[in-house]
Formats: structure tokens, C-alpha cells, sequence
């Protein structure tokens, strides 16, 4: 397939129609479920660097690759469990961001 200024061609020369039809309840339902999943996996991941970084001058240098991990929901949610516990330990009291 390639562009060209009428739109898109295969590459044996026929035109390609794209046709958008309405999704079924079904498809649409399982949409939203995706879009809510990687929005609450990025929120996780950006609640989590941000507590670390904002537990940067308690604890040092907070390696972002390091403490996030594969980046999945899980693995974000534990790194902000575990900067929490480390402010913890040390007895300094939360910043905003890792609450």
C-alpha cells in the first residue's frame, strides 16, 4: 500500500475504499474498557514518578527506569508502595504527590 495525492493505492495499482461503519455495542463496550485500562495504568505510572522524584532530596537519586519497572499497571503501583514505605521508614512525611 502507498499514499498518493487521491489517497491510497495497493501496491498493484487497484484503489483502496475504506468504508467506517458505526461499532457494535460489543466492540464499543470493549473500547472504553482499553481506554479506561491504559488510563489508569498511565496514571499510576505518573503518580509514581512523581512521588519519587519528589522524594529525591530524602532518599537521592530516584531512577525512574529503575523504579517503574515494565511500566504495566502493577509494577507502577508497586513503586510507589515502595518509595512510600522507604519515606516511611525514614519518618518523613509523605509529599503530596506519593499520597
Amino acid at each position: 500500500m502507498r499514499a498518493t495525492d487521491a489517497g491510497y493505492v495497493l501496491d498493484g495499482g487497484a484503489a483502496l475504499t475504506l468504508t467506517l461503519e458505526p461499532a457494535s455495542d460489543a466492540d464499543g463496550t470493549a473500547c472504553v474498557a482499553q481506554i479506561e485500562a491504559q488510563t489508569r495504568r498511565t496514571a499510576a505510572c505518573v503518580a509514581a514518578a512523581e512521588c519519587c522524584m519528589a522524594a529525591e532530596p530524602t532518599m537521592g537519586s530516584c531512577d525512574l527506569n529503575t523504579q517503574l519497572g515494565d511500566r504495566s499497571l502493577a509494577s507502577c503501583e508497586a513503586a510507589r508502595v515502595r518509595v512510600r514505605a522507604a519515606l516511611d521508614e525514614r519518618g518523613v512525611a509523605l509529599p503530596d504527590s506519593c499520597r
